[in-house]
């Protein structure tokens, strides 16, 4: 593995940090209303004028406790998620991060298309696929600009900025 000073101070580097924890804070914002019980209702209420506006039937208006679980148990793992690309922002986080974001908004995408899920969502599918592609573009950045693999990985560069 290449040291910390080789390529993680590097202008590739730090601009690949930048877009990490910027799309780190976007999932901060939403999944933090999502971890928290009454966040969750609010966030979900504020969507129902918009997936009405969209032509959909509206947010449902209690989805049950079980529903609710799930809802505030993915809260609490984007927070997480987020929170550890925030305190280290390195190329693995960047791509396990884009492919993750890939694969929701399929999921996203699938299931608002079945009418099994509000048409509102259609726009958590741009923002997961628009935080994918400006992460492998900001990759893909980096390793034309040297950045090694390895280069920006786990160092002290990252823990304290």
């Amino acid at each position: 593995m290449a040291s910390a000073a080789s390529g993680a101070s590097s202008p590739g580097a730090r601009a690949l940090a930048r877009v990490i924890r910027f799309w780190a804070l976007v999932d901060l914002t939403v999944t933090t209303a999502l971890a928290v019980p009454p966040l969750g209702r609010a966030l979900f209420a504020a969507l129902d004028p918009i997936d009405r506006a969209l032509g959909g039937a509206g947010m449902p208006a209690d989805p049950g406790g079980f529903a609710w679980l799930f809802v505030h148990v993915s809260g609490t793992l984007g927070v997480l998620w987020a929170l550890a690309r925030l305190a280290r922002p390195v190329r693995s986080l960047a791509w396990a991060d884009a492919i993750g974001r890939a694969w929701v908004g399929f999921l996203i995408l699938r299931f608002a298309l079945a009418g099994a899920a509000p048409r509102v969502f259609l726009l958590f599918v741009v923002t997961e696929w628009a935080g994918a592609a400006a992460q492998l573009v900001a990759l893909r950045r980096a390793r034309r600009a040297g950045l090694v693999a390895g280069a920006a990985e786990p160092s002290s560069v990252y823990t304290g900025a």
